[in-house]
């Protein structure tokens, strides 16, 4: 894609990520995918050097898809294509599983002694809000409200940092207790506006979301 980070940006922000001296780690930024392809090529990174379970967890399906296709590097959507599914690959040694914000979809790691885990990537979608967990069943809103008396609002990053030596979360403008934040210098803090598009003065607090195209 012609929009694909170039292999000096990737490497940068790889190093970045990978030097960082902080065990759970928050990316605020804009740009959902290019901060994707990041994480999870430097996530694939600790993966090759230190052997053990490493958990992906969506906010949700559709989100995986979004990222299969439109991640800034073409590693990344090769290989988040084949972890749709079965949700589990192995890799260089380590085993990668995927989940979704949704408590049910914990099943496959459950039973993993925590000792086995080694690091975990946090991804919501770009809206700001907070999760809305979708409750169907009367079990639904007991699980959540469980799992948010233990771990608060933010309980799909949360309880992972109790079971992960590692973790970092991609959540635009959010704010998690316990993360330490890092930015990409690449990465504006403003959205680019197509060519010839002009805003008035008075409506430049608007906010125009984050998702590149």
């Amino acid at each position: 894609m012609n929009n694909d980070l170039t292999r000096e940006q990737l490497y940068l922000g790889v190093k970045q990520l990978i030097e960082l001296d902080a065990p759970h780690i928050h990316l605020p930024q804009q740009k959902l995918f290019t901060l994707f392809s990041l994480a999870f090529q430097s996530f694939l990174y600790r993966a090759s050097k230190n052997k053990g379970f490493y958990l992906i967890r969506l906010e949700d399906s559709f989100l995986g898809d979004k990222l299969s296709r439109k991640s800034k590097d073409i590693s990344t959507r090769k290989f988040m294509d084949k972890l749709l599914l079965p949700r589990k690959l192995n890799f260089e040694g380590s085993t990668l599983m995927l989940d979704f914000f949704q408590i049910p979809s914990w099943a496959m790691s459950k039973d993993i002694p925590k000792e086995k885990f080694k690091g975990a990537l946090i991804v919501k979608n770009t809206n700001p809000g907070p999760f809305q967990y979708p409750i169907e069943h009367e079990e639904d809103e007991a699980t959540v409200k469980l799992a948010i008396d233990n771990w608060g609002e933010h309980f799909y990053s949360k309880s992972l940092q109790e079971v992960c030596p590692y973790t970092c979360t991609i959540a635009y403008q959010q704010k998690i207790e316990g993360l330490t934040q890092t930015k990409f210098p690449f990465i504006t803090d403003n959205p680019e506006l197509p060519s010839g598009v002009k805003i008035a003065s008075h409506l430049t607090d608007l906010d125009f979301g984050n998702e590149e195209e």
